[in-house]
C-alpha cells in the first residue's frame, strides 16, 4: 500500500473558479515558502458555481482554496505547515456569497521524488543549485527523503501536493456527505 497520494480540486467538475484576486506581483502559492507580502482581505474570487450545487472543499490552480472543514481535517491529522488567508467566493450571476474558504498557501518544497525511478517531461533543466522543473507521468518517492511528513509540495513540480496516507484516513473519516471535491491518486514510495 502506497504511504502518499497526491491530492488535487476535482477538474472534472462543470463549475470552478472562473477569476482570481489580484494579488501583488511576486506573491506565489507553489514555492513553500512564507509570504509576508500584504494580501487584501479577504481575497474574492468569482466562481460559477449556482446556489444548488454544493462547493468543493478544495479548489483552484494557480491560487489553492480550501474550505474550514478541510483545514479542520487537515489539523485533526496533524498537519501545521500551511499558511492560510480568508477568501471569499462569489458568483454575481446567481447574487450568492460563501465564506469559511481560505488561500492556501503549503509551507516547505522537499526533494523527495527518485528521479531515476519516476517518469517526466523535463520543463526547464536544472544545475548544481537549482533542480529541473518537471511534469510527473509517474512519480515515485525515495521513502527516506520524506522524512514521513505529513504533507508537502515537492520540488521538482511544486504545483503537485503531497499527503501522507495517515492524512487520507483522516480525510476519509471526516469526509462531508457530499464529499471533499478531490482527487487523491496512490504514488508509489521505495
Amino acid at each position: 500500500m502506497p504511504m502518499y497520494r497526491s491530492i488535487e480540486p476535482d477538474f472534472y467538475s462543470d463549475y470552478s473558479i472562473v477569476e482570481n484576486p489580484k494579488i501583488p506581483e511576486g506573491v506565489h502559492f507553489m514555492r513553500g515558502a512564507l509570504i509576508q507580502e500584504s494580501l487584501p482581505s479577504p481575497l474574492t474570487f468569482r466562481v460559477n458555481f449556482p446556489k444548488s450545487v454544493p462547493l468543493p472543499h478544495m479548489l483552484g490552480e494557480r491560487i489553492p482554496v480550501v474550505s474550514d472543514r478541510f483545514v479542520a481535517a487537515l489539523r485533526k491529522a496533524g498537519v501545521d505547515n500551511f499558511q492560510l488567508f480568508p477568501a471569499v467566493l462569489r458568483n454575481p450571476n446567481e447574487h450568492a456569497e460563501w465564506t469559511g474558504f481560505h488561500v492556501f498557501n503549503v509551507l516547505g518544497l522537499l526533494d523527495a521524488a527518485d528521479m531515476d525511478a519516476s517518469k517526466y517531461q523535463t520543463l526547464m533543466a536544472g544545475n548544481d543549485q537549482v533542480p529541473a522543473l518537471v511534469e510527473f507521468e509517474e512519480l515515485v518517492l525515495s521513502r527516506a527523503a520524506t522524512y514521513e511528513k505529513p504533507m508537502f509540495r515537492i520540488v521538482q513540480e511544486p504545483s503537485l501536493l503531497l499527503v501522507h496516507e495517515r492524512v487520507v484516513d483522516v480525510l476519509k473519516s471526516e469526509s462531508p456527505p457530499d464529499g471533499w471535491g478531490i482527487i487523491a491518486t496512490e504514488v508509489e514510495v521505495r
